[in-house]
C-alpha cells in the first residue's frame, strides 16, 4: 500500500546479496533499482580495507582515509582496458594503519 499521493518510489539498497529475480521482477513493475557495486577485490579476506572504506571529496577530488589522511590526485593511467586515477598521501609511508590498507611499498591506490 503506497502513502497517499505517492505514484512512485525508488528503494536504495545498502548492501548485502540481491537475487537477480528480484531486481528483474521490480523493473517489470516500473520500480527503479539501485544495487551497490560488488567488491570483489578479495581485500576484506585479506584483513584490508577495501575502495568503499575511502571517502571520496568531489569538491577537492581527493579521498580521505581511515586515518582522516588526504590521499590526493597524482595522475591517471590505463590498465587492462580501465582507465584508473591514482591518488596516495604523503603520510602513508609513516601511517601504523597502512598494512590494514595497502601492501604497495609506495602507498598507491588506484580508485577508478
Amino acid at each position: 500500500m503506497r502513502p497517499a499521493g505517492v505514484t512512485s518510489f525508488r528503494p536504495w539498497p545498502i548492501g548485502g546479496y540481491y537475487p537477480g529475480e528480484e531486481i528483474l521482477a521490480c523493473d517489470e513493475a516500473g520500480i527503479i533499482t539501485y544495487v551497490a557495486k560488488s567488491d570483489t577485490s578479495g581485500k576484506g579476506a585479506k584483513g584490508e580495507f577495501g575502495r568503499g572504506e575511502f571517502r571520496y571529496i568531489a569538491k577537492d577530488d581527493e579521498y580521505e582515509c581511515r586515518a582522516g589522511e588526504h590521499l590526493i590526485y597524482r595522475f591517471s593511467g590505463e590498465q587492462a582496458g580501465k582507465k584508473l586515477r591514482r591518488y596516495w598521501a604523503s603520510a602513508c609511508i609513516h601511517c601504523p594503519i597502512r598494512p590494514k590498507c595497502t601492501p604497495a611499498e609506495m602507498s598507491l591506490h588506484e580508485l577508478a
